[in-house]
C-alpha cells in the first residue's frame, strides 16, 4: 500500500517484487531500461500495448504542443453511431478532446483510408461493412462537430515518415508535423 504521490517500495526478492518484475517483463521492459518514457524522446522502440500505439504517440505530441493533456477517447452525448437493437446509437468516441482549445484531434491510421481485413471482419449494427461504417462515422464526426462549432484536426499517418506497415517511424521532426497540423486548425477557429 502506498499513498498518492509517494513512491512504491517493495522488498527486493519478495512476492510483490517478483510480481512487479513479471508485469515489467510482460510490458517489454528490460533490466537497466531508461526510466523516462521513450514515446516523446524520439525512440524507435514500439512497446506492446495501446498506450504505446501510434495514436497515443501522436496525441502525446499534441499534448506537448498545446501544453495541456487531452481527454482521450471522449464521448460527446450528441455524437452517436447508428441505432442498434436498443434503438439509440452508441456514443462515438473521439481520439482527443481539448476543451480549452475547443478542439478535437483524430489520428487517422491506415484503416481509415484502406481496407484492412483484420479491422473490417466484424459485422456492424448498420448492416454494412466495417470499412464503410468507419468512413460514415468519420464523416459524421466532421459534420456534427462543425455543427456544434468544435474544431477538428485530423492527423494522418501519411504526414509522418512510416514503415511498410504504415506505422510511424518516430523522429525528432514529428513534433513539427503536429505543430503544422494544429496551427492550421487553431487559426481557423
Amino acid at each position: 500500500m502506498h499513498g498518492e504521490g509517494t513512491p512504491w517500495a517493495v522488498e527486493t526478492g519478495g512476492v510483490r517484487h517478483r510480481q512487479m518484475q513479471m508485469v515489467l517483463q510482460s510490458l517489454g521492459v528490460t533490466r537497466g531500461a531508461a526510466s523516462v518514457s521513450p514515446r516523446l524522446a524520439g525512440a524507435v522502440a514500439r512497446p506492446a500495448g495501446r498506450s504505446h500505439s501510434d495514436e497515443a504517440y501522436v496525441i502525446d505530441l499534441c499534448d506537448a504542443v498545446l501544453h495541456t493533456a487531452a481527454i482521450r477517447q471522449h464521448c460527446f452525448d450528441f455524437l452517436r453511431g447508428d441505432p442498434g437493437s436498443r434503438g439509440e446509437g452508441a456514443r462515438l468516441p473521439v481520439d482527443a478532446w481539448y476543451p480549452a482549445h475547443n478542439l478535437v484531434v483524430e489520428y487517422r491510421e491506415r484503416q481509415h483510408s484502406e481496407t484492412i481485413a483484420f479491422f473490417d471482419r466484424r459485422a456492424t449494427v448498420s448492416d454494412m461493412g466495417r470499412g464503410e461504417q468507419r468512413a460514415l462515422y468519420d464523416q459524421r464526426r466532421r459534420d456534427v462537430l462543425a455543427e456544434r462549432g468544435i474544431g477538428l484536426a485530423e492527423i494522418d499517418f501519411s504526414m509522418f515518415a512510416h514503415d511498410r506497415a504504415k506505422r510511424i517511424i518516430r523522429q525528432a521532426t514529428d513534433r513539427q508535423v503536429v505543430e503544422r497540423a494544429l496551427r492550421s486548425r487553431l487559426s481557423a477557429l
